[in-house]
């Protein structure tokens, strides 16, 4: 098992209509590259581990993109790169699980979660709902499949994996750092998913998840990315400008379509006033 535990992000895009009211919504696309799942399940008393590489994304929100003082999370999509397989031996008996397609994802995307105050670069969401998806192949043989058979379950077949529910994460604390336009968030994550709750000792799935990913976030107005919205980017605009239903937008464009319809017009400059504050 790898050492790393946690979830390491940051901000590579932007999207207009901030919530916080100065940072904008913010995409965090992940590295799969860099970034892995580590799972561990145990069935019957004995724990086999396995795990995988992540892609995916996160959305948050922030107050201040240069000193952030509150943070939101708004959705989030891990998605495991490589399937799963467990091979359990218990006595006179196996067990033999296979993981496809699995993703774990916000289950009210959108729906802010938060804010919660970061505290010399450090914050902590407490009880983030998650949600399964993909599907789990089981093959259970001799004693193994006198206890799948216990559950009510064939000893062999596919278990949908978003029948578990919304799951409560056990941490989701992280850290948010900003140099020069660049963010970088690490955030720990780890929940159990107990496939009977009323049998906890039937079988549970352990994760512990770290991702990396590294970008620029963008500042709502400020084209030039000095961190102002001054005349410099008002010229900008005026270039921009489609009028309604004008678009696309040109490239160079995005940070002044605020309300994220593919066009600037007179919506678009009603926000750039809000956010003008000179040199």
């Amino acid at each position: 098992m790898r050492k790393s535990m946690g979830v390491w992000v940051a901000v590579v895009g932007v999207m207009a209509g901030p919530v916080l009211g100065g940072g904008g919504v913010v995409d965090l696309q992940i590295d799969p590259v860099q970034s892995f799942a580590d799972f561990e399940v145990c069935f019957g008393g004995v724990c086999r581990m396995d795990d995988s590489d992540v892609a995916g994304m996160l959305q948050i929100d922030v107050d201040n993109p240069n000193a952030p003082a509150e943070i939101l999370l708004l959705d989030y999509d891990l998605s495991l790169v490589d399937p799963l397989s467990f091979f359990i031996e218990i006595f006179l008996g196996s067990i033999t699980l296979n993981a496809q397609d699995v993703a774990f994802v916000d289950p009210q995307p959108g729906e802010p979660f938060g804010p919660v105050p970061v505290n010399a670069g450090q914050f902590t969401f407490e009880n983030v709902p998650v949600t399964a998806e993909g599907s789990l192949n089981y093959n259970a043989v001799g004693s193994a499949c006198v206890i799948v058979q216990q559950q009510g379950l064939p000893c062999m077949g596919m278990f949908d994996l978003g029948l578990l529910g919304v799951i409560t994460t056990e941490s989701f604390t992280g850290e948010i750092q900003v140099v020069d336009g660049e963010v970088t968030v690490t955030v720990d994550s780890e929940f159990m998913i107990v496939f009977d709750p009323d049998n906890p000792d039937f079988g549970t799935v352990t994760a512990m998840t770290s991702v990396v990913a590294t970008g620029q976030i963008v500042t709502p107005g400020d084209t030039d990315g000095d961190g102002d919205v001054d005349l410099v980017d008002f010229e900008t605009y005026l270039g921009c400008v489609t009028g309604p239903d004008g678009g696309p937008i040109a490239d160079g464009c995005a940070a002044v379509d605020f309300d994220g319809d593919d066009d600037v017009d007179f919506i678009d400059l009603d926000e750039f006033q809000l956010r003008f504050t000179g040199e």
